[in-house]
């Protein structure tokens, strides 16, 4: 777990990780560093986790800069934008929270970074579905567009969006190969269509308290 967190938070720039002067935990005084980095609410790792890490990391922006035809140079994963953007939002009276990985700032695409032990495209696919991530994508596109529409003062009247939400999987072993998958059109219309009954049936639980 920490391996994927680790790589997450140098890609996105994220500062929760304590790099520990330890090759693992046995130790005691790794084991006290460890609790005192956790206690902070931080992420501690050891140092072959940290180097292991930004391999994985430098991979990943090496392969998302040369895809080529794939992701055009405008719109390569986690550039222009902002890191873990949080939205705060009401979605048929349901109170709501969003923590996107990246929002660009054109809000044309959403990027959230997974790392896997195999990402070869149809693993992915199969992953993506399994673990309810078609779900959740449904939510952050209606939480972004929501978040536009609420903020006409700030990016304009006439500005609308069209979110793309887009997942970058990359692979926690050597050459640390990167799948970048979206959902097709119809995986995304089923997707909505279950949140939108699930909202009104979250708001009844909580009503009669189930």
């Amino acid at each position: 777990m920490n391996l994927g967190t680790t790589v997450h938070a140098i890609l996105l720039h994220d500062d929760r990780v304590d790099v520990v002067p330890f090759d693992d935990f046995r130790k005691d005084a790794a084991k006290e560093a460890r609790e005192a980095s956790l206690a902070r609410g931080r992420v501690p790792v050891t140092r072959p986790m940290w180097e292991h890490a930004n391999a994985i990391a430098e991979a990943v922006a090496v392969q998302l800069k040369t895809r080529g035809p794939y992701v055009e140079p405008q719109r390569v994963p986690f550039t222009d934008g902002q890191a873990e953007y949080v939205i705060r939002y009401q979605d048929h009276g349901a109170n709501c929270r969003a923590m996107l990985d990246w929002l660009r700032h054109d809000r044309d695409y959403m990027d959230d970074l997974k790392s896997s032990s195999d990402a070869s495209p149809g693993k992915v696919r199969r992953h993506i579905f399994n673990m309810g991530y078609d779900i959740r994508a449904a939510f952050y596109i209606r939480a972004v567009v929501g978040d536009t529409a609420a903020r006409k003062g700030e990016v304009g009247e006439d500005f609308t969006v069209e979110p793309v939400f887009r997942w970058v999987f990359v692979e926690t072993k050597p050459p640390y190969p990167v799948t970048i998958a979206t959902l097709t059109p119809r995986a995304l219309g089923s997707a909505m269509v279950k949140v939108e009954e699930a909202i009104p049936l979250w708001n009844q639980c909580l009503e009669y308290g189930v």
